[in-house]
């Protein structure tokens, strides 16, 4: 509760009586302002290219300056917060929130509102009107003792049916000392042809000596008519919010969605929340919300809307459909790979899928007319490769260059846990920062909301580092493969003479 302050006025003496003395300075008391200026801001985000599955926990996953709209119990951390969000149907409604889906004019005004003289506007094509009443010198009433608030009542009608009808009474009793701005919104009655609003201030300006120390000067500081326009944004997941900008320090706050992005297309047999798999595949789809990456790059690559838009015989879709169950491998606890990005900007395709790809340690390549998938996993040879295989019976043995070794891998990546900012995790070669001293390979993990798998990708750059040191090449004629096709990314057997001189050419 405010105290309410207390100001003595110097230089009150006085004398009487017998011996004289001091008289007591009268003291004025002044109330605390109580009303600061309201403005309403009004935002419309595009969260993504639809349909998506939507909020994961409705209005406790929209966050305000990193604060959740809602809690757990249901009660809000923000008062005067409107939220409406639609989910990307081919054929949804206008998002549902008032004053955000409409087409404004501004016109500026400034003219006083006298007593017994109302204020009258009208505009044929308007659904709505804005009016921002102020207050230039604040709502004052002073007295000898005391500096307090007063009260200006204002009537709102709408021309309705031939005559004024009143649809808002507003009585501002409130204390003031500066000027202050209030906001107030008037639907019309759409049968109108033409849409008409009055004002009329009740409270009469003050005249008499008791009242000369009041300060109520009321003015229209502005119009904003409204006329809504009704995009639907067909295919567009939308959240619109309204809040009160006071509530914020007079600025927007940072806002934040924690969002089931694009529904895909996913296996028949496949349940996307349990990651789990019934039976065989018949090779048939259902759409359904996955953060599998095989199934994300698979949209990316077949969606004619938002994505390359090859068709589907163009794609392997088994060698997807072994890539998704080995992402949903339970490893740490948790899922061994799953995709989280936003994507913001127009990327080249063969850019963006190597970008993808290189996050969960796949390769692709065209085979047979098909674009196929290979990822780093354990193997069983498909061949065995001995001199007679190669050409001149050479093999190349060869490492990286001593430049690109690194002791240290650096990935940065997007942190769920903590609210989507940016983490690191690092793994050491240890041999190398011996041999080598300090050099770090900073990479950037596309899609990744997880610690543990932003570690296991730092341990697999310095293993595969490592692995490369010792790297084995050869040039083979057709007629070697010819039984046993050997595919990127499949593993062989090497036999190499000079390097076993004891078995010269054995298989």
């Amino acid at each position: 509760m405010t105290t309410p302050r207390t100001t003595e006025l110097a230089g009150w003496r006085g004398s009487g009586g017998k011996g004289g003395g001091y008289i007591s300075p009268p003291q004025i008391v002044e109330t605390p302002n109580s009303i600061r200026s309201k403005s309403t801001a009004r935002v419309l985000c595009l969260l993504s290219a639809g349909p998506v599955a939507g909020l994961v926990e409705g209005a406790q996953s929209v966050f305000l300056d990193d604060v959740p709209l809602e809690n757990s119990d249901g009660s809000r951390n923000f008062d005067g917060v409107g939220l409406a969000v639609t989910n990307g149907a081919p054929d949804q409604a206008p998002p549902p929130l008032d004053g955000v889906n409409a087409i404004e004019g501004f016109v500026a005004d400034g003219r006083e509102l006298r007593h017994g003289a109302p204020r009258q506007a009208s505009r044929r094509d308007a659904d709505a009107v804005r009016i921002i009443i102020g207050f230039p010198r604040g709502l004052v009433r002073r007295t000898d003792r005391e500096i307090t608030g007063t009260t200006v009542r204002l009537r709102f009608e709408l021309w309705i049916a031939g005559r004024w009808q009143q649809v808002h009474l507003a009585e501002i009793t409130h204390k003031q000392t500066g000027p202050f701005e209030l906001p107030y919104e008037l639907h019309f009655d759409l049968a109108e042809t033409t849409r008409r609003f009055r004002i009329t201030r009740l409270t009469p300006h003050p005249s008499t000596p008791s009242t000369r120390d009041i300060i109520d000067d009321v003015r229209i500081a502005s119009l904003t008519w409204l006329r809504w326009d009704r995009l639907r944004y067909d295919g567009m997941a939308t959240a619109a919010l309204s809040f009160d900008s006071d509530a914020f320090g007079g600025r927007a706050p940072r806002l934040g969605f924690h969002l089931r992005g694009r529904q895909v297309k996913v296996p028949s047999n496949y349940d996307p929340q349990r990651r789990r798999y019934r039976g065989l595949w018949d090779g048939s789809f259902t759409t359904g919300w996955s953060d599998n990456p095989a199934w994300v790059i698979h949209d990316i690559l077949t969606d004619r809307d938002w994505g390359l838009g090859l068709p589907e015989s163009s794609i392997d879709a088994a060698d997807l459909y072994r890539l998704a169950r080995h992402c949903d491998e339970t490893v740490d606890g948790g899922p061994r790979f799953t995709f989280n990005l936003v994507l913001r900007k127009r990327a080249r395709a063969a850019v963006l899928l190597a970008e993808l790809c290189a996050a969960i340690h796949v390769m692709f390549f065209w085979s047979g007319g098909r674009l196929r998938f290979a990822f780093d996993a354990p193997a069983d040879p498909v061949a065995l490769v001995t001199s007679r295989n190669a050409v001149d019976g050479q093999f190349v043995h060869h490492g990286p260059a001593r430049a690109a070794e690194f002791s240290h891998a650096v990935v940065t990546f997007h942190d769920q846990d903590d609210g989507g900012q940016l983490a690191v995790e690092t793994a050491i070669d240890h041999a190398a920062l011996q041999h080598n001293g300090y050099r770090g390979h900073e990479v950037f993990l596309a899609g990744c909301g997880r610690r543990s798998e932003a570690k296991r990708h730092a341990r697999w750059l310095v293993e595969t580092a490592r692995s490369q040191r010792r790297a084995i090449s050869y040039r083979a004629s057709l007629d070697h493969f010819a039984g046993n096709p050997v595919r990127p990314g499949d593993v062989v057997l090497v036999a190499d003479s000079r390097r076993q001189p004891d078995r010269p050419g054995a298989r």
